[in-house]
């Protein structure tokens, strides 16, 4: 387990990599046992080791994570690949929802997102792993790997616990 000082780091590398990326996929556990993704925006920009999300208290995301709390976050930016692990819960804060509620969200939900019609889900992240590579650098190496026959430099990979 890492220490306080490392979780700290590893939050801290996870939000920059993350920085400036809006829409995720998220994934959950059906009924049957399988598993289903779906693009969300995340609401809180500022990762502390949770994120944030707003849809709507009927949808099949609330049952799902109502029923298995697991989920997987992925975001996919410019030469950076992050996978985060968590559990995801249903919260309700009325002064939370206002502060995350925007035009956006509103459109999305098709209702005012500080009614009751629109759930925030809150996912406790618990680990991840990411991926990050420096564009041609990356490709350099790959054509490099080609004719050398060599393993390329793929970028920084690493898993972190959060």
């Amino acid at each position: 387990m890492e220490n306080t000082d490392g979780k700290t780091q590893a939050v801290e590398t996870i939000k920059e990599l993350i920085d400036g990326i809006s829409t995720c996929v998220i994934a959950t556990h059906t009924a049957d046992g399988g598993i289903v993704t779906r693009p969300m925006g995340v609401q809180d920009k500022d990762f502390d080791g949770d994120l944030w999300f707003m849809t709507s208290r009927d949808s099949d995301l609330v049952e799902q994570i109502t029923a298995n709390d697991q989920v997987n976050v992925t975001f996919v930016g410019k030469g950076t690949w992050v996978s985060l692990r968590g559990r995801a819960e249903l919260v309700e804060d009325p002064q939370r929802k206002e502060e995350l509620a925007s035009a956006l969200t509103g459109a999305f939900l098709q209702a005012d997102p500080k009614s009751p019609e629109a759930a925030l889900i809150r996912v406790n992240t618990e680990a991840g792993e990411y991926w990050s590579s420096e564009g041609v650098k990356t490709v350099l190496s790959l054509i490099k790997a080609r004719v050398t026959g060599e393993r390329p430099d793929a970028g920084k990979n690493d898993t972190v616990q959060l």
